[in-house]
C-alpha cells in the first residue's frame, strides 16, 4: 500500500517529523527525474503552500538534501538539483578528480580553438560547483613527452576526462587506450563520425554560415562574398559553404563561385594577401561573411581601407567570432564548456546513463559593420 510520502502528501498525523517526510517527497522528485540536475527548486514560499508547512520545516528538509548531496544553494542562483544519486556523488568527491585533455596538432594549430579559454572558464566553473578537483593535460601528435597521457601514479584519481582542441582519431586512440570514460568538445578535424558510445557537445557549422548570410540578405544584401581559410579540407569548412549556399537558394540569389575568398592561413598577412588578390578581380559585392576566426576580418578591414572601401559604408561584414561593435554569429562558450562537464558527471553517477551529442546554438548579434541597403 503507498504511503502518503511516497504519493507526495505529508501525513500530519504520521510518526514521522514534517520535515523529514517533506526530504522524502523532494528526494523522489529527484530520483524520478522529476526535478532535473540543473534545475532550479520552487521558491521556498510556494513549497510552504504545496505542503502546507512552516519554513522551519522546509528549512529542515533543504539542509538534509544538501547534506545527502541532491542539491546545492548559491547566494543569487537559488536551489538547484546537482545529482540523481547521491551515494554516488559523495563516493565520487572522495578523491576523484576530471581531467581536461587539451590536444594539439601542428598540422591545424593555425585553425586553432581562439575560444578555448572560455571553454575552459565553463568547465572550471560546473567542476567547482560539484566539488570534484580539476588537472590539465596537453595531448600532441607528435613523438614528444605530451604524445602520451600518462597519469603516473595520480592515474587512480582520474574518474572522467574532457577532450578539447584539435582532436583527431589519433588522439582518440591515446585516450581509448586509458579506460577512463571522456566527454568530447567537437568532434575529430577528420571528416568521420564519433564513436556513438561518447557525450559530444559541440555547435552546429551549417547554422553558422546560414545564420550570418540571412542576415545579409534581410538588409538587402545579394552580391554577399565569403571569406575563409578553406571550403574544403575539414567538415566544418564544408559545412559553413552548404550554410552559405543554402541562405543564398533560399533567397533566390545564385550563387557565385568566384565570390568564395580563401586565405588558406590564419596568418594575418596571408590572410591580407588573400583579400587584396580578391579585390583586384573588382567583382561588385556589397556584403561579406568572415569565417573561422576574427583574424579574417581585421585582414579585410585592412585591405579595404588601402582600397578606399569602408565598413559599413561600402561594404557589410558577418564574423562568426563575437568582437565588440561587429555584427557576429557566436555561441556562448561557456556554456559548451558547462555541458561537457555536466555530461562526464552524469555518465560517471547514473547507471541508465547514455550518451547524447548536446548542439550549443548559434545566435546573431548585431553590430554596426552592417547596415541595410
Amino acid at each position: 500500500m503507498q504511503t502518503k510520502t511516497e504519493s507526495g502528501a505529508i501525513d500530519f498525523n504520521g510518526s514521522g517529523t514534517l520535515s523529514l517526510q517533506l526530504r522524502e517527497i523532494l528526494e523522489n522528485k529527484i530520483r524520478n527525474r522529476e526535478l532535473k540536475i540543473g534545475e532550479k527548486f520552487p521558491p521556498q514560499e510556494q513549497l510552504r503552500k504545496i505542503y502546507g508547512v512552516s519554513n522551519h520545516t522546509i528549512e529542515a528538509a533543504l539542509a538534509g538534501l544538501i547534506k545527502e548531496g541532491f542539491i546545492t544553494r548559491r547566494p543569487r542562483h537559488g536551489t538547484v538539483v546537482i545529482n540523481y544519486r547521491p551515494s554516488k556523488q559523495a563516493e565520487l568527491k572522495k578523491n576523484s578528480s576530471i581531467c581536461v585533455v587539451i590536444c594539439t596538432n601542428p598540422l591545424v594549430k593555425e585553425t586553432g580553438n581562439p575560444a578555448i579559454d572560455i571553454i575552459l572558464t565553463g568547465i572550471e566553473r560546473k567542476i567547482n560547483e560539484s566539488s570534484l578537483l580539476l588537472v590539465y593535460k596537453t595531448l600532441d601528435e607528435g613523438t614528444g613527452p605530451d604524445s602520451r597521457l600518462d597519469f603516473g601514479d595520480k592515474e587512480k584519481d582520474i574518474a572522467g576526462l574532457i577532450v578539447v582542441g584539435n582532436i583527431s582519431q589519433k588522439h582518440l586512440s591515446i585516450i581509448n587506450r586509458t579506460k577512463i570514460p571522456y566527454a568530447l568538445i567537437g568532434d575529430p578535424y577528420e571528416r568521420s563520425n564519433t564513436d556513438k558510445e561518447v557525450d559530444v557537445v559541440g555547435n552546429d557549422d551549417f547554422q553558422s554560415a546560414y545564420l550570418a548570410a540571412k542576415h545579409l540578405v534581410g538588409l538587402g544584401h545579394k552580391r554577399i562574398a565569403c571569406f575563409s581559410i578553406s571550403f574544403k579540407r575539414y567538415f566544418w569548412e564544408i559545412e559553413h559553404l552548404k550554410g552559405y549556399k543554402q541562405a543564398l537558394k533560399e533567397s533566390n540569389i545564385e550563387f557565385n563561385k568566384n565570390l568564395l575568398i580563401e586565405s588558406n592561413s590564419n596568418n594575418t598577412g596571408e590572410c591580407h594577401a588573400a583579400m587584396n588578390k580578391f579585390l583586384d578581380k573588382k567583382l561588385h559585392f556589397t556584403g561579406l561573411i568572415c569565417l573561422v576566426n576574427i583574424n579574417l576580418y581585421f585582414a579585410a578591414l585592412k585591405a579595404f581601407s588601402e582600397k578606399n572601401l569602408w565598413v559599413p559604408d561600402n561594404i557589410s561584414v558577418v564574423c562568426n567570432q563575437q568582437f565588440p561593435g561587429v555584427a557576429s554569429v557566436s555561441i556562448d562558450h561557456k556554456d559548451m564548456g558547462r555541458a561537457a562537464a555536466e555530461r562526464i558527471i552524469e555518465r560517471l553517477i547514473n547507471p541508465q546513463w547514455k550518451p547524447e551529442r548536446v548542439i550549443v546554438p548559434f545566435k546573431l548579434i548585431e553590430g554596426g559593420s552592417t547596415k541595410k541597403i
